[in-house]
């Protein structure tokens, strides 16, 4: 539901304020924002979770894939699928 996902952002927010470093958490809050719908937020925090995580991996990819896909951007969105699907094949 709609709360539930303002609930996980709010809970991936305080997860990221107590570990500010830590790259799986900031990967769990993008994708918290991206199910309650914030886009361009979602985008953000999942390019972070990137690089704090040595360029993601399809934890990242499948969900930046999604959100580009949602805004219109079809190609990022099929290159980062791609990304994602290979590294699941490896």
């Amino acid at each position: 539901t709609a709360d539930d996902a303002r609930e996980a952002v709010r809970l991936g927010r305080l997860a990221v304020e107590l570990v500010p470093k830590n790259g799986d958490f900031r990967n769990t809050l993008g994708i918290a924002r991206y199910r309650a719908g914030d886009l361009p937020g979602a985008i953000e925090t999942l390019t972070a979770s990137m690089t704090m995580r040595k360029g993601g991996d399809a934890a990242d990819w499948f969900p930046l894939a999604l959100a580009h896909h949602r805004l219109g951007d079809q190609g990022e969105a099929h290159r980062l699928y791609g990304l994602a699907v290979e590294w699941m094949t490896r």
